[in-house]
């Protein structure tokens, strides 16, 4: 297998189709400082292996936890998806022998969920800081 070249790699499009936070009944009367949080991920891959395209879709739930460790009320939902293209894909794949299937490296999956969660951290930071700051406008 090849090394990674990072230069290989473009994110060519960032799609945020699910944006929603919430928060219920028990935060709205009693808000108080998030102590810590409980993060759920999951994930598809798709790859055309022509075009060299890699569509990875991520969904991300965030929930608040409070100095007990208990849930808040507060929760974060997001959807993204991304299409990557890499120019060398060719270089990390493996046929089987048995059928028609390829193996992608798990280097180059490794590289493409680290460039997919590094970016979807940012957006999601963008997006809540936004949120709360909007919430605090009409709490202080």
């Amino acid at each position: 297998m090849s090394k990674i070249d990072p230069s290989k790699i473009s994110i060519n499009c960032i799609n945020i189709y699910k944006t929603n936070i919430t928060t219920d009944e028990t935060y709205l009367s009693n808000p108080e400082e998030v102590k810590a949080t409980r993060v759920g991920l999951s994930q598809e891959s798709f790859f055309n292996f022509q075009q060299k395209l890699v569509a990875v879709k991520l969904n991300v739930v965030l929930e608040a936890i409070d100095k007990e460790e208990r849930l808040m009320g507060v929760k974060g939902e997001f959807g993204i998806e991304f299409q990557l293209n890499i120019d060398n894909l060719e270089l990390f794949l493996e046929q089987s022998s048995t059928d028609n299937t390829f193996k992608v490296s798990g280097e180059l999956g490794a590289t493409i969920m680290g460039i997919v969660y590094s970016t979807a951290r940012g957006i999601i930071l963008e997006k809540t800081q936004k949120e709360f700051e909007e919430a605090n406008k009409y709490t202080a």
